[in-house]
């Protein structure tokens, strides 16, 4: 376990080492890039990423995924501009965003767990749906002209700093909190590193991945109202890369793609750098288009350190 905390936190190390050369490198090559109204652009716009890559978190601690979450965040986006439309009061609104992510979350957790379907399997289905929904409902079209009622808690700042940012902290001190010092956080950890023996130990396993499910489904529910309020319009593609990008940053963290290992904080990290990636790719003119060869190329890289990571560990621990 040790040696386990102490190679996370190595990882971390080297993550943020190579995030410091990437963020000079690329400001020796554009200076604005360290400029406070870009900067401010990374925090708003990588905001969407960082909450649903929280949530994605729970879920490859517990060995499984979700493959929905982009779907997911399309369809309660979609909610958010018909109520916004439709001059609901803000509260309502909120509370069906949370509701209907936490419902969708369920769905994803009930199909797992009681119609034991694999994570992959069971997500990558629900996805399907979700996006057909998604384009049956908005007929082909986008719903545009969204009024941004929740502006204030998303540009609005506090020290310079937007809301967001600090709200982005608050959710990762909570998932810190949860992960670390809670049974619902040790049971995740548990259950992702040895299945049968949590089943041995008494850990009521669908019962806590199920609600580790809803959990996700509530985090992508908020950030469909971060989501709407910075973009104004809910389009057909909403989220096609969010999943794939959200798997990328968690594993790129330091999170164990076959569960059971990795630190909250490490994701934020692979967050940033994905996002520092990506605004670099605008700013030195790459075309688009090589950024998910690059997002897939961190995955690889990524899954293959904690391969050889693991390995190491099963080696030193045998007699």
């Amino acid at each position: 376990m040790l040696r386990e905390k102490i190679g996370h936190h190595s990882h971390e190390i080297l993550l943020g080492v190579a995030l410091i050369v990437v963020t000079i490198g690329v400001d020796l090559l554009r200076p604005q890039f360290l400029s406070p109204a870009n900067l401010q652009s990374l925090l708003i716009n990588g905001s969407v990423l960082a909450m649903v890559s929280a949530g994605m978190t729970l879920v490859i601690l517990l060995a499984g995924i979700d493959i929905s979450v982009g779907a997911v965040m399309g369809l309660v986006s979609l909610f958010i501009g018909w109520g916004l439309l439709g001059h609901w009061p803000l509260l309502l609104i909120a509370l069906v965003a949370v509701l209907s992510g936490a419902m969708f979350g369920a769905i994803n957790g009930g199909i797992i767990y009681l119609g034991h379907v694999s994570p992959i399997v069971a997500t990558l289905g629900t996805m399907s749906i979700w996006e057909a929904a998604i384009f049956a409902l908005l007929r082909g079209e986008w719903l545009s002209g969204l009024p941004a009622k929740f502006g204030p808690l998303v540009v609005g700042g506090v020290a310079g700093v937007p809301n967001i940012a600090w709200i982005i902290l608050v959710i990762y001190g909570a998932m810190s909190v949860v992960l670390t010092k809670t049974d619902f956080g040790r049971r995740l950890y548990a259950i992702g590193n040895n299945g049968e023996a949590a089943r041995l130990m008494g850990i009521p396993i669908k019962r806590t991945g199920f609600w580790a499910y809803v959990v996700v489904g509530v985090i992508v529910g908020l950030a469909a109202i971060v989501y709407t309020t910075i973009n104004g319009n809910v389009e057909n593609q909403v989220g096609a890369n969010l999943p794939l990008t959200a798997i990328a940053a968690v594993v790129l963290g330091g999170v164990d793609i076959l569960g059971g290992a990795g630190s909250i904080w490490g994701v934020l990290m692979g967050v940033a750098f994905i996002v520092v990636l990506e605004n670099a790719t605008v700013l030195l003119g790459i075309p688009a288009l090589y950024d998910q060869a690059v997002v897939g190329a961190i995955i690889l890289v990524a899954v293959l350190t904690n391969s050889v990571r693991r390995g190491r560990q099963n080696y030193r621990s045998m007699p």
